[in-house]
């Protein structure tokens, strides 16, 4: 998805301005903190499963030799952190968009760097905006839960939240729910310049098709919240009419 948002707004961006991704950013006039790089050094455990050496008995001591149960060795690829910079011929950074990640809202921890990394960008006056497409988890986007317009409904409503950095106290929200097409929101720029138009929907489909997102098993449940009643029917008739249940 950040590769498709990065891939439009290159066509549509100004001269002078570019998009990039997987970048720490810098907070000009703020202090700078270190998140967590995707590229890292690291120690190579060189012994064989890459646990260290057991303790033994000395020779001397007549005790017979140490023998470990061998573990079974689960390898954990960690979530990488990834969100889109917009930036001027100078590396002054503009704008950053962020697609949320269910780290971003389910770990109290996730929440809290989140929020951290929130204030960095705009006390920095950066413009933010928040794309939160994951139904998971607690509200971490920039806007008042309270102040949102409630959804008497109960259904499914992902959100998008856009702060200019000349209206801090202003949040521009997309309501998005679930039955309707994502929108065409407006990624702002330079005070002078204008907003740039970015259509959701098409980079979203274009997600199913060349992440193949009909193999997946569409008769497990999915994860939760759990749906309500008319939105489980609205689902299971759309996964019908492709022939996928």
């Amino acid at each position: 998805m950040i590769s498709y948002i990065i891939e439009t707004l290159s066509e549509e961006l100004p001269d002078d301005l570019r998009s990039i991704a997987e970048k720490k950013p810098s907070e000009t006039g703020a202090q700078q903190k270190n998140y967590r790089a995707d590229v890292a050094v690291v120690e190579v455990e060189t012994s064989r499963n890459g646990l260290p050496p057991l303790w033994q008995p000395d020779a001397e001591s007549g005790m017979s030799p140490v023998v470990a149960a061998e573990p079974e060795i689960i390898l954990v690829a960690p979530e990488t952190r990834r969100w889109i910079e917009i930036r001027d011929r100078y590396e002054e950074l503009v704008t950053v968009i962020e697609v949320l990640s269910p780290s971003n809202k389910i770990s109290q921890a996730g929440r809290e760097q989140y929020r951290a990394k929130q204030q960095d960008l705009l006390s920095a006056g950066v413009n933010l905006v928040e794309i939160d497409l994951i139904r998971q988890g607690f509200h971490v986007i920039t806007a008042d839960e309270s102040r949102l317009r409630p959804n008497e409904s109960g259904e499914t409503r992902y959100i998008i939240c856009a702060v200019r950095a000349l209206h801090r106290d202003r949040r521009e929200v997309y309501y998005c729910p679930l039955r309707d097409p994502l929108p065409t929101i407006r990624i702002p720029l330079r005070p002078f310049d204008p907003d740039v138009p970015l259509t959701l929907q098409p980079l979203i489909d274009r997600v199913w098709r060349t992440g193949r997102c009909w193999r997946l098993n569409h008769q497990a449940n999915p994860p939760g919240p759990d749906w309500s009643q008319s939105e489980g029917q609205w689902i299971d008739e759309r996964l019908k009419q492709a022939g996928l249940r």
